[in-house]
């Protein structure tokens, strides 16, 4: 072992043949902390540590949510690298396969990354959230700490995710490009926070985003009856440029629904969709936009 890196001992982490013959390299996920004028100070590196950490378990949690029955994972300390301070993490193997076309983490942050690097990006990437974006808002304090930009890697995939100031300034043009509607919205109910302003997190099922809804004191007690369920929301939704759901600013109702239950949709088109679940085909358009 060379004297720049620290690699994980083997107490305690789950080696490679447990990954139920997965590359291992898929799960790994490589992030550098990078300065044009010279080191890094130890609180920019332990501030990188914090937001990157929440920018990770979020994405992850979006991932798993989208393509698996799991709803949390751990991730491993792979190795540590000190030049150019580099962090390589891996994922906790999978107890179950995934759904659909599945893509791990680190291949949909590294993606994102990209998308929002783009010129032309206006709504949010695949599986980014008004969270997410906002995860993103946060690394601005740092490059004041000398940091440059932070570079991510997944994996076998030969490209790199860069979060800049040039990814700020895109994050905040998607941010700004919204707009407001009263409608309604299903999904998995998750995640209660009655501090400040009272909000739940749910998993909005045609285009699989985490969704913040926004509600009232006096609905404390029916949205923790709720929480786990399958639920239907109406109120003043809040919408990306690109049309996916950002938040509900102002829930008016809430019940539960059936999780066998189809979800609705104004009108049909026979055979539009060739076969393939509605909710899917109305999701991958959605993505292409």
């Amino acid at each position: 072992m060379g004297s720049g890196t620290i690699a994980n001992g083997a107490g305690g982490i789950p080696s490679s043949k447990s990954m139920a013959g997965e590359r291992m390299d898929e799960h790994l996920l490589s992030i550098s902390l990078v300065s044009d004028e010279g080191g890094i100070t130890f609180a920019a590196l332990e501030q990188a540590v914090a937001d990157l950490r929440r920018l990770v378990r979020n994405v992850d949690r979006a991932v798993l949510h989208q393509y698996t029955t799991v709803r949390t994972r751990k991730w491993y300390v792979e190795r540590l690298h000190s030049s150019a301070p580099t962090i390589v993490l891996r994922a906790e193997a999978l107890p179950t396969t995934p759904t659909r076309d599945f893509r791990d983490t680190p291949a949909v942050l590294v993606a994102g990354l990209q998308r929002l690097e783009g010129e032309s990006q206006q709504g949010p990437p695949e599986l980014f959230s008004e969270r997410e974006l906002e995860n993103l808002l946060r690394f601005r304090s740092l490059f004041r700490k000398g940091v440059d930009r932070v570079e991510v890697s997944a994996g076998a995939i030969a490209t790199t995710g860069i979060i800049s100031r040039h990814t700020e300034a895109a994050v905040e043009r998607i941010l700004l490009g919204a707009s407001e509607a009263w409608g309604s919205l299903e999904g998995e109910l998750e995640a209660i926070d009655v501090h400040r302003a009272p909000r739940f997190t749910m998993w909005e099922r045609l285009s699989g985003q985490a969704v913040r809804c926004y509600f009232g004191s006096e609905q404390v007690d029916v949205v923790k009856d709720l929480l786990g369920r399958r639920v239907r929301v109406s109120g003043l939704i809040s919408y990306f440029s690109n049309g996916t759901p950002r938040a509900m600013r102002q829930l008016a109702h809430i019940e539960g629904v059936s999780p066998t239950q189809p979800l609705e949709l104004w009108g049909s088109v026979s055979d539009l969709t060739n076969g393939m679940d509605s909710v899917d085909y109305l999701r991958a358009a959605w993505l292409r936009r």
